[in-house]
């Protein structure tokens, strides 16, 4: 599949009217590896004259020979360097993108900190972070971070939503689109590994299961980038990837404390992987489910089968996930459809419904006294399922002590056509 931008207008518009200001702007864009970090940066600096560093380690002499060689300078220290983009900018914009700044930062944010108080009044100066999530918000930009409060502008980029994926697979049947969603999340990079002329088959085989495989063992490699006692934070997904939704019964799956399972789940929606969750009954115990859609099929299918993978089994895992596939993708639609009825219906207070006595409600969207209950069917049903659904809808309503109400059926072929 060949690279292409999509969607990211609102991130463009902001990056490009800072660069455009007279003023001095000090834009950090954070997000986990493989969201589009560098990709958005380079795009919309394509008709400005920029220098871009892409930090290696955390040797300071290799930045600085880099930095060197960007500005054809000699840079011998880092008061040598930003010395000299401080002062150049008095005179001339300056547009400099530091990557991976997280690797750096330790030794870098304070040079920073010193050099933008003094200069910040009269530089042209445009500087641009790229880092990892907990690396750029937990040490830099945080209240007690030396960069906090000079920002000019701070992005946190997220994955695509389903209708940017939906574009980047135009022409395809929309199940098929949303199987892809379901496999390989919102991830830019996972999805431009996707195969057209493959089926998903194929493309399960070849990028997760054969020898080689460019996506096996993808999320280990990602956690351990970010976060330490990898095996704790693995050990939370896969409870949740079994359907341990509550933090009692993913700290009782875990054998960890709850206090210490809080923390680490804590860690994990700070990266955007997990997120908590409130029935719309405002129910007190929240639940927790995984925010992008890889991590989750990864941990489902993929870890939970390591040990048939590493014995050369192959073909028996994809049979195994062929099988077991078509329930996780009706879940994965209940998500779509959320959002979708989320975004349509202006005004409504939308989210999924659970109470004590087991009824649960795909989507609930209430405004007033009035609510539409929303059943999500991916696969086929019949009118003795919407009778059931009916029945449920009736009892839900009458515990929220909503007066009127309909109830509605959504498929992969009427959810987009939803109006007000």
């Amino acid at each position: 599949m060949s690279i292409q931008f999509y969607d990211r207008e609102e991130e463009l518009k902001v990056i490009e009217d800072e660069i455009k200001s007279p003023k001095a702007s000090l834009i950090i864009i954070f997000g986990r590896r493989r969201i589009g970090k560098t990709t958005l940066v380079l795009k919309a600096l394509e008709n400005f004259k920029h220098n871009y560093i892409y930090v290696e380690n955390q040797n300071v002499n290799n930045f600085l020979d880099k930095c060197t060689k960007s500005f054809n300078q000699e840079f011998r220290s880092l008061d040598d360097f930003f010395e000299f983009i401080f002062k150049t900018s008095l005179k001339e914009k300056i547009i400099l993108v530091i990557d991976e700044y997280q690797r750096l930062a330790k030794k870098i944010s304070a040079k920073i900190q010193y050099y933008w108080d003094i200069f910040l009044n009269k530089s042209k100066l445009k500087l641009i972070l790229l880092g990892s999530t907990i690396g750029m918000i937990e040490r830099d930009i945080s209240y007690t971070g030396p960069l906090y409060g000079r920002a000019t502008k701070i992005i946190k980029l997220n994955g695509f939503d389903y209708r940017t994926v939906r574009l980047m697979f135009k022409g395809f049947d929309e199940r098929e689109i949303i199987k892809i969603f379901s496999i390989f999340g919102g991830t830019p990079y996972y999805l431009t590994l996707v195969n057209k002329a493959k089926n998903l088959e194929k493309n399960i085989f070849e990028l997760f299961i054969k020898k080689g495989a460019i996506l096996y063992e993808e999320i280990e490699r990602l956690l351990s980038y970010e976060l330490r006692e990898l095996g704790r934070y693995l050990s939370i997904l896969e409870a949740l990837s079994k359907g341990k939704l509550t933090l009692k019964e993913i700290s009782d799956f875990t054998k960890l404390e709850r206090f210490q399972t809080k923390k680490y789940m804590y860690v994990l929606e700070k990266l955007g992987i997990i997120r908590k969750e409130l029935s719309i009954a405002k129910s007190k115990v929240p639940r927790y489910s995984f925010v992008d859609n890889f991590f989750e099929f990864y941990m489902r299918f993929i870890y939970e089968n390591k040990e048939f993978i590493e014995r050369d089994q192959r073909e028996f895992v994809l049979k195994k996930i062929t099988e077991g596939i078509k329930e996780y993708y009706g879940k994965i639609f209940e998500k779509i459809a959320l959002q979708t009825v989320s975004k349509t219906l202006k005004g409504y207070k939308v989210g999924k419904y659970w109470d004590n006595e087991g009824n649960e409600i795909d989507i609930v969207a209430m405004k007033d006294s009035f609510a539409i209950f929303f059943e999500c069917k991916f696969g086929k049903y019949n009118e003795a399922d919407v009778k059931v659904f009916e029945k449920r809808a009736e009892e839900v309503a009458r515990k929220l002590k909503i007066k009127k109400f309909k109830t509605k059926i959504l498929t992969p072929e009427n959810l987009l056509k939803l109006k007000e």
